[in-house]
């Protein structure tokens, strides 16, 4: 497959594409590639979180891909050998060896006819201890770099209860790519889809 490539917030993006042309990114770039999963581990953090971590296979070779917690408690029944699968995520070369930090895992459209999808809206809780300024600059570039037809309903949460944020017409793409990076910055279980709109 061509290799393609788009801008995003600074970085290289790569569309999706083959697996054994990874060696031309840069550690850091966002990447999309399809692939078969090889082997898999799972393991535990500390904290006893279930993630894994598994090799994916091309035609041109085959690189590793981490899914932290929050990527894998979404997808687990994904994560098995043999599954074809889409990686979203980005190149990690802080290793022996280029390995991928999953930000979203998903099957990809063969082309079969699905049903349309219910309307969604994405929920993002703030906790106080959180609200920097610096946090919320990032949260409102996230979702800015996400552009989608979902409204966004955010919440701040602190001891005297929750109170909702205006964030004016915003609306993004729901997907695990934003949540992966919403929960990165915010905590696991910040941000979630809702299926209705509010």
């Amino acid at each position: 497959m061509a290799d393609r490539h788009e801008r995003r917030g600074g970085q290289r993006t790569r569309l999706p594409g083959a697996v054994g042309a990874l060696e031309s990114l840069g550690d850091g770039d966002l990447v999309t590639i399809g692939g078969i999963i090889g082997a898999v581990q799972r393991k535990y953090t500390k904290r006893s979180e279930p993630y894994a971590q598994f090799r994916l296979e091309g035609l041109a070779g085959g690189t590793q891909v981490m899914a932290f917690p929050s990527i894998y408690e979404a997808v687990p029944g994904l994560i098995e050998a043999d599954r074809i699968v889409l990686v979203s995520g980005r190149i990690d070369l802080r290793g022996r060896e280029l390995q991928i930090r999953a930000n979203e895992i998903r099957e990809p459209n063969l082309g079969l006819a699905a049903p349309n999808p219910p309307s969604r809206h994405l929920e993002v809780d703030l906790p106080a201890e959180a609200c920097t300024p610096a946090v919320l600059a990032k949260v409102k570039e996230l979702l800015e770099s996400h552009p989608g037809s979902a409204p966004v309903q955010v919440r701040f949460r602190s001891s005297n209860g929750v109170t909702p944020v205006e964030v004016g017409s915003v609306r993004v793409d729901p997907t695990g790519a934003l949540l992966g990076e919403l929960h990165s910055l915010l905590g696991v279980g910040a941000a979630r889809v809702g299926d209705d709109a509010p």
